[in-house]
């Protein structure tokens, strides 16, 4: 058992470009289900 804890801070670059991945996926959906054509057969 140790007797003191310890964490880690790690910067990652890449975390903005993710949330913008993320955020265009989600815009493309929401249009998609709003301006996408109705299918019905």
């Amino acid at each position: 058992m140790s007797s003191y804890s310890s964490f880690e801070l790690v910067y990652d670059p890449w975390l903005n470009m993710m949330y913008l991945g993320i955020g265009l996926l989600a815009l493309g959906s929401l249009l998609l289900i709003i301006f996408g054509k109705n299918y019905k057969k």
